[in-house]
């Protein structure tokens, strides 16, 4: 009988919670809500009759048959002189062989010249005092705070 009684409430609570969930969807729209339902029914149908337009026209109806023919003409004219000229055909099997063999030699990349770097601002006795300097620190000969400050008075004095 306890197995009822606890059935039969959780029946009464969730026939209690489809109730307001049925009446909410029944409720009318609002005067704002159905405009905008409106307007968007109406942009569904003009882009569905836009799409029904693309689909009905070929491909060249905008262009005149007279301009598209001559187009074409002239299209296969140029294709056609490409073909019987070699010296045009020749120049670029060049340049494509050219850069074929640049490629190869380089491993794959075309090889351009190193960058230069720029001149040190400083002398060579400064540049030889800061490399004793740098292995002296490294070698944990100097603390931080000497290192900096030696590295200071070398930079220092020009």
């Amino acid at each position: 009988m306890q197995t009822s009684k606890c059935l039969l409430v959780l029946a009464a609570t969730v026939a209690g919670m489809c109730v307001p969930c049925s009446t909410w969807a029944t409720d009318p729209d609002t005067e704002i809500q159905a405009k905008a339902r409106e307007a968007l029914r109406q942009k569904m149908e003009s882009i569905g009759q836009l799409n029904e337009a693309f689909a009905e026209v070929p491909a060249t109806s905008g262009a005149d048959p007279a301009a598209v023919a001559k187009a074409r003409e002239a299209l296969r004219k140029k294709m056609m002189q490409i073909d019987s000229d070699p010296s045009q055909a020749a120049s670029t099997e060049a340049e494509a062989r050219a850069l074929r063999e640049a490629r190869r030699s380089s491993g794959g990349t075309l090889a351009f010249p190193p960058i230069e770097k720029p001149a040190s601002p400083l002398s060579s006795d400064q540049q030889q005092k800061l490399a004793e300097l740098l292995k002296r620190y490294q070698a944990d000969e100097l603390t931080p705070e000497e290192y900096h400050r030696e590295r200071a008075k070398i930079i220092g004095a020009k």
